[in-house]
Parts: structure tokens; C-alpha cells; sequence
């Protein structure tokens, strides 16, 4: 059995778009955020697009671990998927009537921290993401 690299996070902003018809909070990283964190976040989106256009089969693991968000005081509240082609971001999608993003969206200030992993060994990937408000 081969030992997985431990990971090397990197924690940054991210912005949030609130889209209130879908009920989706869409994630990128922040102007602000390091050239390097953009572009690990955009391997990450990626593989997130590439694993839901390939999904694992036997014999061939999944090829990237699911992001889900934790915000509001919960944890694994909704999982981000790809948005664009030019994986810039990730949607997180609420069902209705979710109290989770009824307090979500009511947040003053709602922004994300997101968490990505800059070892090159373990698959540049997304770590985390939390919502939260202004701090």
C-alpha cells in the first residue's frame, strides 16, 4: 500500500455570489488571493469537473475527493460543483428551504475561506471551504 503525502494547505478569501433563483452560493477565490492559490483552485475545479465527467470504476479510483462546504455552525452542508469551462469557481446548491442557507444569504458580510492544497504530490487539490461572515 502506497503512504498519501500529507497535505500543505494554503488558506485564503474567497467572494461569494449568492444566485437566490437556483439557491446556490457559487465560490472563487478573492482578487486578493495569491497567484499560487488561484491556480491551485483552478487543478482543483478541474479535477471536480473531470471526476463527475469520468467517474470512478472498478479497478480505477475516484479522481478527486468531493468539496463539501461547512458554514453556519454545520459542517458537509452542500458539495461544490464546476461552473464554467475555465474552472474559475465552484456551486455549492441548497435545496428548498434549507434553513442552512436561509442563514446562509442573511449572513452580513458572506465570503469564504478556502483551503487548498499545494503539495504537488498529493494532487493540488481543494481542501475546504467555509462560509462565513464579515470578520
Amino acid at each position: 500500500m502506497t503512504e498519501r503525502a500529507l497535505p500543505r494547505p494554503l488558506v485564503e478569501d474567497g467572494v461569494v455570489t449568492i444566485d437566490q433563483r437556483t439557491r446556490t452560493l457559487i465560490v472563487k477565490p478573492a482578487r486578493s488571493a495569491s497567484g499560487w492559490a488561484k491556480a491551485v483552485w483552478r487543478d482543483g475545479v478541474r479535477a471536480q469537473r473531470d471526476a463527475a465527467r469520468f467517474p470512478a470504476q472498478p479497478g480505477f479510483p475516484a479522481r478527486a475527493a468531493t468539496v463539501w462546504a461547512a458554514g453556519a455552525g454545520e459542517s458537509r452542508i452542500a458539495y461544490g460543483l464546476p461552473t464554467d469551462a475555465d474552472d474559475r469557481a465552484l456551486a455549492f446548491r441548497f435545496a428548498v428551504g434549507d434553513p442552512v442557507y436561509r442563514r446562509l444569504v442573511s449572513t452580513v458580510g458572506l465570503r469564504a475561506r478556502i483551503a487548498v492544497d499545494t503539495a504537488a504530490t498529493t494532487g493540488r487539490e481543494i481542501l475546504s471551504v467555509v462560509f462565513q461572515g464579515r470578520a
